[in-house]
């Protein structure tokens, strides 16, 4: 016999609606129904299908499961704070802060983004020296799916004659 699903109503976006109580094992406080209706995205740990625990981010939202519409708590999963956004190319393109251990700073994402070449000091993970990375943001391609990343410059290095 199933167990009755508990929910909760609430006005979100000037609709009247009847969510879940809870997600992931974790019941809605009060306060979160309050921020969910609110438009608002919450945070908290919830547990996994296959027992996990991990931290859930999520908020109210309208959409559509096995053809048909339903209003109701919708997990952030692919929520990906790696990246940054920018226009390169004359286009709006998401790349990685990082490469190579090193975060660009907001002064070294203007030059990529501007098409520049940069320089940066960081540490091989294989040998652990310390090496000055020289590159520029190129289109990649990694298992057929093209995408813009920082692209080192390994044999274009300063030669000294």
């Amino acid at each position: 016999m199933d167990e009755e699903i508990k929910k909760v109503n609430g006005t979100w976006n000037g609709i009247p609606v009847n969510i879940k109580a809870e997600f992931g094992g974790h019941e809605f406080t009060a306060d979160e129904r309050t921020a969910l209706f609110n438009g608002e995205i919450i945070e908290f740990q919830a547990t996994s299908k296959a027992g996990n625990p991990y931290t859930c981010r999520g908020h109210i939202e309208q959409y559509e499961y096995n053809g048909k519409t339903y209003i109701g708590f919708k997990p952030i999963f692919n929520e990906d704070n790696s990246k940054v956004s920018g226009t390169w190319n004359g286009k709006e393109v998401k790349i990685k802060k990082e490469w190579g251990g090193h975060t660009f700073t907001e002064e070294e994402l203007k030059k990529l983004f501007a098409g520049e070449t940069i320089s940066f000091e960081t540490t091989s993970k294989n040998t652990g020296n310390k090496y000055t990375a020289k590159g520029k943001l190129t289109t990649q391609s990694y298992e057929g799916h093209e995408f813009v990343g920082f692209t080192p410059d390994f044999n274009k290095e300063d030669k000294k004659e």
